[in-house]
């Protein structure tokens, strides 16, 4: 007898090879791939391969890049199955700590692993083990930091007190989670896969109503490595529910997961655009690239492989006095001015020259009075936009001036009127981003009429911020093929 087990993966299809073929080592079995796609066929009798399925449902990590897996018969078992590559990686498996909590001894993974961390240039192993444990829980319950380091960073942990000078939190069991955090069963279960991303989590209202400095999102990032495990295991006992990770160098970018509302983007962690998804453009096809940047200028493009023609232009300011005077010769927008001069002040000085959706969005930022810092206003009008809980924002004016450049100065100004109206800070902020995404819609769908346009493609570190991915991707699916750029990330269905 013969079970295909069959998995549809979006990425790392090596590592499910790989533990596909060290969980059916003791029975007949081959492996075949097609892309990213991999069967397992595995041979024998009736009663071994119910309990081969047992084993396996109950010890393969969850993955957040399998989208679906089903198990089928099948004839016979292929001949000339492929073999897997040798890998050498340290996340923790279900099985190592099913058997470290069951001996707890330290024990390797399936990767023949036990831990990559080093303690203070120390490696650990199976006979330095515990006596580094011992010394790190000793050290972090006496207000020490640690230093560690393995292979993708060194970074300092330490008891979690506050949010000041860390990268992210690891807690110590992920049922403290609600301590701190809005962290639902998606959540967990995403922290907890074998990737163990990091993800941005809303932080509780009773913790901020304790805590007024609190942030309204942070990272969070699940133990990756048994001896990180082990050290939350021991320190969760002792009342520690957090740990504050700052990193100090890092080797290379962590996995990053943004939650959407029906699925997530796994980052590919730089901000730039790939312009070359063979998926979508390598077809011929004529296409709509929208990449929205924090820190250069936006890039909206229609393309057809390697040919590229900007549709859509973002006004650049040099400082604050050029974009009152273009306010004071729309209409109304003299008095608009002098109204809220008079009740808030207006910033004055310099503003970096890009031409984007977000220095658009610092200047509102800015103007409402956010922070004396560029960026960061614009930083805190995302957050207080991912903080919003409304069904709906404040419709802001977003409408082209020409036919390729975008009306910077409604886009701005009808902000200002809403503020002086007094809606709130999260409604307007939300109200931005939404606006943007029903801009961005309208626009896209005049394109696909006017020029045939086939697929959008998104990018950019705006992309960053969950509310912008969400509403843009969310008001564009429903009418043209839209998808994230794979040189920003994967989107999983997580």
């Amino acid at each position: 007898m013969t079970l295909a087990f069959h998995f549809e993966c979006l990425k790392n299809g090596e590592i499910l090879s790989f533990l596909l073929q060290n969980f059916a080592r003791n029975l007949p079995h081959a492996i075949e791939r097609n892309g990213e796609n991999i069967t397992l066929f595995v041979s024998g009798e009736e009663g071994e391969l119910g309990s081969f399925a047992d084993h396996l449902a109950k010890n393969l990590p969850f993955s957040i890049f399998v989208k679906e897996s089903k198990v089928l018969a099948a004839k016979d078992l292929p001949a000339g199955g492929q073999n897997t590559q040798n890998l050498s990686l340290n996340n923790i498996t279900p099985s190592q700590i099913e058997k470290f909590l069951r001996d707890l001894e330290p024990c390797e993974n399936e990767f023949s692993v036990l831990s990559d961390i080093c303690v203070s240039d120390q490696s650990v192993n199976s006979k330095n083990f515990s006596a580094l444990l011992e010394e790190c829980v000793s050290k972090i319950k006496g207000g020490q930091g640690l230093n560690l380091k393995d292979k993708s960073c060194e970074y300092e942990l330490k008891a979690f007190e506050n949010f000041k000078d860390i990268h992210f939190i690891i807690p110590t069991n992920l049922k403290a989670l609600p301590k701190v955090f809005v962290a639902d069963e998606r959540s967990q279960i995403t922290l907890a896969s074998f990737e163990k991303p990091i993800i941005s989590l809303k932080t509780n209202s009773i913790y901020r109503q304790n805590h007024s400095q609190a942030p309204s999102f942070f990272d969070v990032k699940a133990a990756k490595d048994l001896f990180i495990y082990a050290l939350g295991m021991k320190l969760s006992q002792l009342g520690v529910n957090f740990l504050g990770a700052k990193i100090l160098k890092q080797k290379e970018p962590p996995l990053k997961l943004i939650q959407l509302e029906n699925s997530s983007v796994a980052l590919n962690n730089f901000s730039y655009f790939k312009m070359a998804d063979s998926e979508i453009l390598g077809d011929g096809g004529l296409n709509l690239e929208i990449l929205l940047c924090k820190f250069s200028d936006d890039k909206i493009n229609l393309a057809r492989k390697n040919d590229k023609t900007s549709v859509l232009f973002v006004p650049k300011f040099s400082n604050f006095s050029e974009i009152y005077d273009e306010i004071s010769k729309d209409e109304g927008g003299a008095k608009l001015l002098e109204s809220y001069r008079l009740a808030y002040g207006l910033p004055e000085g310099d503003i970096p020259r890009r031409e984007s959706f977000f220095s658009l969005l610092c200047v509102a930022g800015r103007i409402f009075g956010f922070s004396d810092d560029f960026l960061k206003s614009g930083e805190i009008l995302l957050a207080n936009a991912m903080d919003f809980n409304g069904a709906k924002g404040v419709r802001i004016d977003c409408k082209m001036k020409s036919k390729l450049e975008f009306d910077a100065v409604k886009f701005i100004k009808s902000g200002m009127s809403f503020y002086l109206a007094g809606a709130g800070e999260r409604n307007i902020s939300f109200g931005y981003i939404e606006s943007m995404a029903y801009f961005l819609s309208d626009f896209s769908f005049e394109l696909r009429d006017e020029f045939g346009v086939q697929n959008v493609l998104l990018g950019g570190s705006l992309f960053e911020c969950k509310t912008a991915s969400n509403l843009i991707k969310k008001h564009l699916n429903p009418n043209i093929k839209t998808k994230f750029d794979i040189g920003f990330g994967i989107e999983v269905f997580v």
